[in-house]
């Protein structure tokens, strides 16, 4: 198992199924710092990822927060960001 396929599994949930939530969705909304955390990088490049379009991100509708503190990844769009990552040969130093 690769790095990135295990990743992507740990993003599903911490069980081996994954958890509706109260409105019956399994698709789950990431912080960015999460998103950034799963894929072991800096934060800004989770930026660089979202504003590339790379990584598609949602932003929640909010009063008096800024726009980078209602954003969100699926969890669907990460797991799919990272099987792009995992079929592209890796690179050799």
């Amino acid at each position: 198992m690769t790095a990135l396929t295990a990743v992507a599994q740990a993003i599903t949930t911490d069980d081996d199924e994954p958890r509706p939530c109260a409105c019956g969705a399994v698709d789950q909304l990431l912080k960015l710092p999460k998103v950034a955390e799963h894929l072991d990088i800096a934060l800004p490049g989770v930026y660089r990822l979202i504003n590339a379009g790379e990584l598609p991100a949602v932003d929640l509708p909010g009063c008096g927060v800024s726009r980078s503190a209602r954003r969100r990844v699926r969890t669907s769009a990460l797991r799919a960001f990272i099987d792009r990552l995992a079929a592209v040969e890796p690179r050799t130093a």
